[in-house]
């Protein structure tokens, strides 16, 4: 019962999360940008993978569900990595990045051939033998052991995606980071550290998996309580995943938009952040923020304070990159802090929410996370070390 829900649940969890897509396009933006479309993709192709894992799972052993099997978790990583590349970097699409898809489409191609070669009993019989003894090459013979080499094969083009995604994922959600501290002054709701954090945390699990599948007493795939636990956390992962990125399309959009601003802005000169006027607009971008207490303002954007000093957003990146040696979000949230630090001196007895709030953050956590990231100690111990 357990071995069939959780090969269930995943199947459950992909149908909601593409509803979920579909229904939010269609209500609000009435089209499928390439990022809702990548999205849908990935979703589809982990659909695919998960219908593959519960027919072979509760022992329907037939070479279609082989195929889609097999084609979902080699197509599984691929498209996950284009849809992160598609969401967060669309500028920096390339051909070679849908080469990754093909690797995968040329492996099923090959498994399908090799299926239709052999005849129905033989391959009944290689389906149930490879289920229940997948490292055993004794019983295999002429085109079953090529097909069990082929499924070799793509068992390390698995891993080897896997080491891939977690590489190249980590690299592109880090440069992410790094775009929206220099156009928000809060990452609240927009960072995307989870996606790490799952790469993370899926590459460990899975090591898990193969290491209970070598060296475990049960060495059969689709009847191991490992495989289960993998399958519910691996669903609970796409579903946290879908949730964020879900709203992550209209973040996006948003400093899509606002590079569009900068590219129109920008002269043909390429501006150096050694002019001799740039000294006198870095002390313009300290008055303008103190003057105004720009940095009270929880969803202030670098495209305000640039429109303020009348320069771009580019110049302005470039100031503080140079001269205060942070991005925008870290020089607003230096001013916060000290805001909380003063208002927690002047008002001990004022809860930290409240503190948070009124030093121009959206949430309690974010405040929590920039005092830590600045300070070393959480708002509480700094309270206490200074006897407030």
């Amino acid at each position: 019962m357990f071995h069939t829900l959780a090969s269930f649940i995943p199947i459950v969890t992909c149908i909601c999360h593409i509803l979920n897509v579909c229904m939010y396009t269609t209500s609000r933006h009435k089209v499928f940008t390439r990022q809702r479309s990548a999205l849908l993709t990935s979703l589809l192709i982990a659909l695919t993978f998960f219908i593959g894992v519960f027919m072979l799972a509760n022992e329907y052993h037939n070479a279609v569900w082989d195929i889609l099997y097999t084609f979902g978790y080699l197509m599984l990583f691929p498209t996950f990595l284009l849809y992160i590349k598609i969401l967060l970097e669309p500028e920096n699409i390339k051909i070679s990045d849908f080469l990754h898809i093909s690797i995968p489409i040329l492996l099923t191609i090959t498994v399908c051939a090799l299926y239709g070669l052999m005849t129905p009993s033989e391959r009944t019989l290689y389906v149930e033998s490879f289920l229940e003894h997948p490292l055993n090459y004794s019983q295999f013979h002429g085109i079953a052991l090529i097909q069990k080499f082929v499924h070799c094969i793509c068992q390390i083009v698995f891993l080897t995606q896997l080491v891939i995604l977690v590489i190249k994922g980590t690299s592109i959600t880090q440069r992410y980071k790094g775009r929206v501290n220099d156009y928000f002054s809060d990452d609240a709701g927009r960072a995307i550290g989870y996606i790490t954090r799952f790469f993370h945390i899926l590459s460990a699990l899975i090591f898990l998996i193969i290491m209970y599948v070598i060296f475990g007493p049960d060495s059969n795939k689709f009847t191991g309580i490992m495989p289960d636990v993998m399958y519910i956390i691996l669903s609970l992962f796409i579903g946290i995943s879908c949730h964020y990125a879900v709203m992550q399309l209209n973040i996006t959009d948003e400093i899509y938009r606002e590079q569009v601003k900068q590219n129109i802005q920008q002269t043909v000169t390429a501006y150096n952040v050694q002019d001799k006027g740039q000294v006198s607009l870095k002390n313009q971008v300290t008055i303008v923020i103190e003057r105004e207490q720009l940095y009270l303002k929880p969803d202030l954007k670098a495209s305000e304070l640039a429109m303020a000093l009348n320069i771009t957003q580019i110049q302005l990146q470039s100031i503080i990159n140079h001269y205060f040696g942070t991005s925008f979000s870290g020089l607003i949230n230096r001013y916060r802090i000290n805001h909380a630090k003063s208002l927690m001196k002047e008002q001990p007895n004022t809860p930290i929410y409240i503190i948070a709030e009124m030093s121009g953050y959206a949430t309690e956590m974010s405040f929590y996370n920039n005092f830590k990231q600045i300070t070393g100690t959480t708002p509480t111990n700094w309270k206490r070390q200074k006897g407030l």
